[in-house]
């Protein structure tokens, strides 16, 4: 039996146990990083690692949304509208990121720092997914 739609437990659409996992490590390891960046380089740097762990969270979770679309539409719909917003995603990106450095908002390296929990935050979130639950 499926859950109800109202169901709070539920995943969102599009988000499978791993990917939710991986969602977690990755925004657990922005705040980890941010918390040793405050600790040891005070407040000015803990922002930018928790604003570049902030970008690596919400593109994490929009190229979720845009694979996840792309492969359950059907061929003859076509994907032109998943990929345009594909291409908004990486132009904010982009944009966001300029913006924010050439403005000196943030601080490079503290944000290159806070952006890392992506890649660090995926593998232990696909490690930890995978041992917790072996059918997902």
């Amino acid at each position: 039996m499926s859950p109800p739609e109202d169901d709070p437990g539920r995943a969102p659409p599009g988000m499978d146990p791993r990917m939710r996992a991986a969602l977690r490590a990755v925004a657990g390891t922005a705040a980890f990083f941010t918390l040793l960046a405050l600790l040891r380089y005070g407040a000015r740097a803990a922002g930018s690692v928790a604003v570049g762990g902030g970008a690596a969270v919400v593109n994490l979770y929009v190229i979720a949304r845009v694979v996840r679309g792309l492969v359950r539409i059907a061929p003859e719909h076509g994907s032109a509208g998943w990929s345009g917003v594909a291409m908004l995603k990486l132009l904010a990106l982009f944009g966001g990121v300029s913006l924010l450095l050439v403005s000196r908002t943030v601080d490079p390296i503290p944000f290159v720092v806070g952006y890392a929990a992506l890649p660090i935050g995926l593998v232990i979130g696909t490690l930890w997914s995978d041992r917790r639950d072996p059918d997902a």
